[in-house]
């Protein structure tokens, strides 16, 4: 009976490694994709490149009426 409690629990790690090990796997791949989305913006002309600083004051000037609105 306790050996075979033991099997289990050898059994039990083994696949707890295993669905760690494939997790690991699939967000190193995740990971890969997401740097990929730069440099395929950065090959488009114009758009955020142009004014990325008034885009970015709009949105502060934005939230900071909503915060103060709160």
């Amino acid at each position: 009976m306790l050996f075979g409690k033991l099997q289990q629990g050898v059994q039990e790690n083994q696949q707890i490694l295993t669905v760690a090990r494939l997790r690991a796997d699939a967000e190193e791949a995740y990971g890969n994709s997401l740097s990929n989305i730069t440099p395929a913006t950065e090959r488009i002309t114009g758009g955020f490149s142009k004014d990325e600083g008034a885009s970015v004051r709009k949105v502060r000037g934005s939230s900071r009426r909503y915060q103060d609105s709160s």
